[in-house]
């Protein structure tokens, strides 16, 4: 059994109770307050017309060029103040006791006005004097009248919308720059780290970022209504509908499901284009262009409901991304309930679900890269152990063989070539046991690695064989330095043990020139090899360690043992030594 599930549905529980836990936290610490409990600021609330009391917002009829007036008593001013209200493709007049204060000129038809702060200079002699207000609707939908007036100096009533909007506003811009970071990384990501990071989730998150910070009013206030705000406030949230519906593309789904995804990411990327086209020559306001997009977003909805089955079926790699996007289809129709009210921030619940979201994302990224890097850990243990021997640390028969297919290919210089081979080790093994006489090959490893490790590489290829490859200044003068130090490194092997360590070794020379006959000069190695370990035990003839049927009939031995010549015969010998077997 998997012993790491109950983990992960734990850690997804977990998951789902912090989505919760956090809207539950945003909605009631993240409801601002009215500024008007600041006490610079002064609300008019007692507002009549011709029918009597009034209430802000003016509900009133939506019909395009219908009118309203609304008039109110200014109180009692101790300093000059700005009549301050906020309306949204709305004409405004103001005149205090029918005196014009304040008129905006009429504009094209089909041409959006936008949100707007209207600040009416207000002198103390007009306390008591009675403000009317004449608004006028420009379209059905998109229209909003006003909602509060307030009296107060331009400098308190900034900063009280500053400290209301602030913690909006950063949450806009923490979304924005999320984006921004998914946009750098999403090549790094993707390509590097195995991870499913399309930008187009980046490009969600810096439209929505965007959208979201001028719905908090605070770029109004700064700049004053401009071109690029328009631009954001209109046409990046089709935008980012359109790359939410390229990335639910690229997450598992039925094909006509992406399908359709990409149908209507190529409709809105056009609606988009065609909006700003359509308002700068008067032909469609913005406004009158969005319930298009509105009736797309729910198109959107009902079809990952469609989605989430397949979602599910690999919930430990979505999961938290659903858990994100529920918190954010929650706060988008919290706002959209709102939106009938009249209120000018239509992202005010639906930045934090889309902070959530990314968050959920980035979280969702970050357990994709762990357990990228954990795979890729492993496999490298794993590459690491296959080219190692498990008794000494040296390398083993299969890096050898990579080893030397490179220098056959690349090699430019010479490379020596050692064959060695520990004496008495049947003898250690039968007598006393395997566990001394791996003993003794690892004693063997570490002097031979200590001898021969820094000009070359030491491979252990057999049971008692093992191989140098000397590729830094491959001649006879660097093999006798490295022998004079294997004999210093054997001694101190020897110091303490009862099985006496010693080594018999061969050593040829190959040269690049020699082309394809680098196998003949392993062969005289081992020859070699074999005649310094007759020598050692005092065996008088080469066939006593090499039986006779095992070697090729017409070779000369002798001859092949005392030059380190090539040739071209090549014996198979009845113990088939390594390179024999890699040329199989």
């Amino acid at each position: 059994m998997n012993q790491a599930a109950p983990r992960q549905r734990i850690r997804f529980l977990l998951a789902a109770l912090a989505t919760g836990m956090a809207l539950i936290l945003f909605f009631l610490l993240f409801t601002s307050p009215d500024i008007a409990a600041n006490p610079n600021i002064k609300k008019l609330t007692r507002w009549y017309d011709a029918d009597g009391a009034k209430t802000l917002p003016i509900q009133t009829d939506k019909t395009p060029g219908a009118t309203s007036r609304i008039a109110a008593t200014i109180p009692t001013l101790t300093t000059a103040s700005f009549l301050i209200f906020r309306t949204e493709n709305v004409l405004v007049d103001v005149a205090v006791d029918g005196k014009p204060y304040y008129t905006m000129q009429p504009v094209p038809a089909h041409h959006t006005l936008g949100d707007q702060w209207h600040f009416v200079h207000i002198p103390v002699a007009d306390s008591g004097k009675t403000v009317l207000l004449t608004t006028t609707i420009l379209f059905a939908q998109g229209s909003n009248n006003v909602r509060a007036v307030y009296l107060a100096t331009r400098g308190d009533f900034m900063q009280a919308m500053f400290a209301q909007k602030l913690s909006g506003y950063l949450v806009s811009a923490l979304v924005f720059l999320l984006g921004l970071l998914y946009l750098i990384s999403s090549n790094l990501i993707t390509r590097q780290l195995g991870v499913h990071a399309p930008a187009s989730f980046a490009f969600f998150c810096l439209s929505m970022g965007m959208w979201s910070m001028v719905q908090t009013g605070i770029p109004e206030l700064l700049y004053g209504v401009t071109p690029l705000i328009h631009l954001v406030t209109y046409v990046s949230l089709p935008f980012s509908v359109g790359m939410l519906s390229l990335y639910l593309s690229t997450l598992p789904c039925a094909p006509w499901l992406r399908q359709t995804y990409r149908v209507l990411f190529a409709y809105l990327m056009l609606h988009s284009v065609a909006a700003v086209l359509l308002d700068h020559f008067c032909v469609l306001a913005y406004v009158e262009t969005l319930p298009l997009v509105r009736g797309v977003m729910g198109v959107l909805a009902a079809l990952f409901l469609f989605q989430i089955r397949w979602l599910l079926r690999e919930y430990q790699e979505y999961f938290l991304f659903v858990c994100g996007l529920f918190c954010m289809a929650l706060t988008f129709g919290a706002d959209m309930v709102f939106l009938s009210s009249g209120t000018y921030d239509y992202a005010h619940h639906t930045r934090f679900g889309v902070f959530w979201l990314t968050l959920m994302v980035a979280l969702q990224y970050a357990e994709q890269v762990r357990a990228n890097i954990k795979r890729a850990d492993e496999a490298d243990v794993m590459r690491r152990l296959a080219y190692r021997d498990a008794l000494t640390g040296l390398h083993n028969r299969l890096a050898l063989v990579r080893d030397q297919e490179a220098l056959l290919t690349q090699c430019e210089g010479c490379v020596g070539i050692v064959q060695m081979d520990i004496n008495h080790l049947k003898h250690v093994n039968d007598t006393y046991g395997h566990e001394e006489g791996d003993a003794l090959i690892q004693r063997a490893a570490k002097a031979i690695d200590a001898a021969f490790g820094q000009s070359g590489t030491c491979y252990r290829v057999g049971g008692d064989e093992f191989v140098a490859l000397i590729t830094k200044d491959a001649c006879e003068a660097t093999y006798q330095d490295c022998l004079k130090r294997l004999a210093v490194t054997t001694a101190q092997q020897n110091v303490g043990q009862k099985h006496p360590l010693s080594i018999a070794l061969g050593f040829a020379i190959y040269q690049p020139a020699m082309g394809d006959r680098f196998y003949d000069l392993v062969r005289a190695a081992d020859m070699r090899m074999y005649a310094r370990k007759r020598e050692m035990k005092g065996i008088d003839s080469l066939a006593e360690l090499q039986p006779d049927e095992s070697t090729s009939e017409g070779t000369d031995w002798k001859s092949l043992i005392s030059d380190a010549a090539p040739v071209c015969a090549v014996p198979i010998t009845r113990k088939r030594r390594w390179w024999a077997r890699l040329r199989r």
